[in-house]
């Protein structure tokens, strides 16, 4: 029995640091996420569809997968938006000596206050 409870403690200890840590966001990134939701602008189930094999646990948090990883790997927030493209075509937005910069290196953020505006 207290091999069952050891195996247990273990998997959820394992899921925890894999899954659930990552998804947690500094303030930036919260921030961003608010900007997001307010907008209506990421379409979740069109995300989960483009991304089936994600973590469950990802496709339950959509956007913050997208704010922390999908974003960067160049992931469709909505069938309309590609932040590559969108990154190519506005290269004077996103120089290199800034890409450090969270807010400052992100299409979607940048789309939602400034380019969509």
């Amino acid at each position: 029995m207290i091999d069952r409870l050891r195996h247990a403690i273990k998997h959820w200890l394992i899921l925890f640091q894999q899954a659930i840590i990552p998804l947690w966001l500094n303030a930036d990134e919260r921030q961003y996420l608010r900007l997001i939701k307010k907008s209506q602008f990421f379409d979740r189930g069109f995300y989960r569809s483009q991304h089936p094999l994600l973590h469950p646990i990802h496709l339950h948090f959509a956007e913050r997968h997208y704010i922390r990883w999908g974003e960067n790997a160049g992931f469709y927030p909505s069938e309309g938006f590609s932040p590559t493209a969108y990154r190519r075509l506005n290269p004077d937005l996103f120089p290199a000596e800034r890409a450090g910069q969270l807010i400052l290196n992100r299409p979607l953020y940048n789309y939602l206050t400034v380019g969509h505006a």
